[in-house]
């Protein structure tokens, strides 16, 4: 915070932030028709609770495709400086009952944090592709239709089972999933933490040689999740 409070944020950060706005509008105008009704509910919910305008997704679009991109960087980072100016702060920490800092330390950490050397944000040099090289293509071994529930089966080469299911819930989306025999069940009961917050560490370690900042930087944008 101190440092975007010193320096603002990057025009490689602002760009990558329209990105995810225009992606997101993209993807709620082209589900407009087929959007869940708990969305909708909570929309119109918020409009009591706390005045929210529901002026429409057509009307919404057509706002941000005209005035995002007019946005500039310098407007972000005047009004960046000026809202973080206010003395005023809020403090959120979670530990344990012992050992915890006291308000006098939190006090101390925040006041010392202002006279810090702090250096700017790094430019956004390109990064690299996620895959440099393709591994080599596999093949369909086999398809099967069950008709009674609409779904081909495709048996691949590695003996991978794959279930298609076309459907009109969502008109800008397709939903993976993937399972395996075995997993937690096959950890020991001292090992069972340790499995099954594995996939929470590797989600939170990048992938290849890019760590997870490089991997939203790269996916800004898109809706790969």
């Amino acid at each position: 915070l101190e440092r975007a409070r010193r320096f603002g944020l990057t025009k490689g950060e602002l760009l990558r932030a329209k990105k995810g706005i225009l992606s997101d509008i993209k993807t709620a105008y082209e589900e407009k028709d087929t959007t869940r009704s708990s969305k909708l509910t909570q929309e119109l919910v918020r409009v009591v609770t706390t005045n929210e305008s529901v002026p429409g997704i057509e009307y919404e679009r057509e706002m941000v495709q005209k005035y995002l991109l007019e946005i500039t960087h310098d407007e972000v980072n005047h009004f960046l400086a000026s809202w973080m100016s206010s003395p005023s702060k809020l403090i959120n920490i979670v530990t344990g009952e012992a050992e915890h800092p006291t308000s006098e330390e939190l006090e101390t950490w925040v006041d010392s944090a202002q006279f810090e050397s702090i250096v700017p944000p790094p430019d956004d040099d390109e990064l690299p592709p996620l895959i440099t090289e393709l591994p080599s293509r596999g093949s369909i071994q086999s398809i099967q239709h069950h008709e009674e529930i609409d779904v081909e089966e495709l048996i691949l080469a590695n003996g991978s089972k794959i279930w298609l299911k076309d459907t009109n819930f969502e008109s800008d989306r397709i939903l993976f999933s993937q399972y395996q025999k075995g997993g937690l069940s096959l950890a020991d009961d001292l090992d069972l933490i340790p499995a099954s917050t594995a996939a929470q560490m590797m989600f939170q370690s990048g992938a290849g040689s890019h760590d997870l900042q490089q991997i939203y930087r790269l996916l800004a944008g898109t809706k790969a999740i």
